[in-house]
């Protein structure tokens, strides 16, 4: 794990019961802190092209972050890749009745930024997602995943740009994931359409619990960002493999990460600074304020399968041991 990371954290969230503190924090009975840098940087804004190729601030189609993992011959040097839902960027396999894009636009926050004098905190890079063809993005070998993976190798400024990645190596392994139980708490950060700045990308956070694991897929259906219209009566269900969250999470959150946030529940002995990413939100059940989460082993899996020359994709956090003494 980056412990530089996080001795340099700037902000923090309390968790535990929702009780907010007069410093701003959300103070909880476990009174575990939690680097929401961590949580908050990596995350993407990602709207739709107008005709003429350009970006349409108007049509948000949800959020992405992104992923990094080293190279093995230069642990410096690593690829940079975003996480989405992939329904955004295949609206055809959730049976909506949109056209898959050709294009879209990552708005990223940009790092110096003054709202008193800037006009523009931002800066919208277009994603090609077809080439000659064929989708430059990469979908799980499963038809009932929803996530989707885009490389944006020399799009990633982060010297000009105010964002961070999450690391392959803070991923919890395959057996850490199973020890995750209804119950835990969770936190995500996403595009909420209308309230998430228009100088600035800022990422709503949603607090929640894990609702359950099921074990068979969920049928979910398609629903545009915002609630801006219905789409037509009868459009056809499609299936997902998901976890169940409980928390209001919005259809423009769609491609969020949602971390566990710590505070040594699932008989887990982590360290208590360190949001695990537990996946990507691929669906909202709005009157009930639950929402679907793609598990994150579907996405290293995924990064897996791109077979990247030299990548670097061992998950190197392991739980934090309980102190032993007299």
């Amino acid at each position: 794990m980056n412990t530089a990371f996080w001795k340099s954290t700037l902000r923090f969230v309390r968790f535990g019961c929702f009780g907010l503190s007069v410093l701003g924090t959300i103070k909880t009975s476990a009174s575990v802190t939690v680097n929401t840098e961590y949580v908050n940087k990596p995350v993407v804004f990602l709207y739709a092209a107008d005709a003429a190729g350009n970006v349409a601030p108007d049509k948000p189609l949800g959020t992405g972050f992104i992923v990094q993992a080293p190279k093995v011959s230069d642990p410096k040097s690593s690829y940079k890749l975003l996480v989405t839902a992939r329904h955004i960027v295949d609206p055809q396999w959730a049976h909506c009745p949109d056209q898959n894009p050709a294009r879209i636009f990552m708005r990223i926050n940009k790092k110096s930024f003054d709202a008193k004098t800037d006009s523009v905190g931002t800066v919208d890079v277009p994603l090609t997602l077809i080439e000659n063809g064929r989708p430059t993005w990469v979908s799980s070998s499963d038809s009932e995943v929803d996530a989707a993976i885009i490389p944006v190798a020399g799009l990633i400024n982060q010297d000009a740009q105010d964002i961070s990645a999450v690391n392959v190596a803070d991923f919890p392994t395959a057996d850490e994931l199973k020890k995750f139980a209804t119950g835990d708490e969770v936190i995500s950060a996403g595009l909420l359409p209308g309230a998430s700045g228009k100088k600035r990308n800022y990422p709503v956070f949603k607090f929640g619990n894990i609702s359950s694991i099921p074990d068979e897929p969920i049928d979910s259906v398609c629903i545009p960002p915002g609630l801006r219209q219905a789409y037509p009566r009868g459009t056809p269900a499609y299936s997902e493999k998901l976890w169940l969250v409980a928390a209001s999470l919005a259809p423009g959150n769609s491609g969020s990460p949602i971390f566990f946030m710590p505070a040594g529940s699932g008989g887990l002995r982590m360290d208590p600074r360190r949001p695990v990413l537990l996946g990507v939100q691929s669906t909202s059940f709005i009157p009930w304020d639950l929402a679907g989460m793609t598990p994150v082993q579907y996405v290293y899996d995924m990064i897996e399968k791109m077979k990247l020359p030299d990548i670097d994709l061992h998950r190197n956090a392991p739980p934090v041991q309980p102190e032993t003494g007299n």
